[in-house]
């Protein structure tokens, strides 16, 4: 996969890699993220990002309750 990481600051990249590392099947969710990431404002961004991780981190609750 490869990603221009060109526009984003460091706290924005960890916060897109740490995403991917751990739901691999929902990467594709971050990934369209990252790519609008050049069309709209940080704040927009920031905003999405958060949303994907939340959406993952609910997505680990449910494997883990099943487990």
């Amino acid at each position: 996969m490869n990603i221009n990481v060109v526009y984003f600051n460091n706290q924005i990249m960890i916060i897109i890699t740490f995403n991917l590392l751990i739901t691999l099947m929902f990467r594709h969710l971050c990934v369209e993220f990252i790519y609008i990431n050049t069309y709209y404002n940080m704040y927009i961004h920031t905003y999405c990002i958060n949303q994907c991780y939340q959406m993952n981190k609910e997505v680990l609750s449910v494997s883990n309750t099943n487990n």
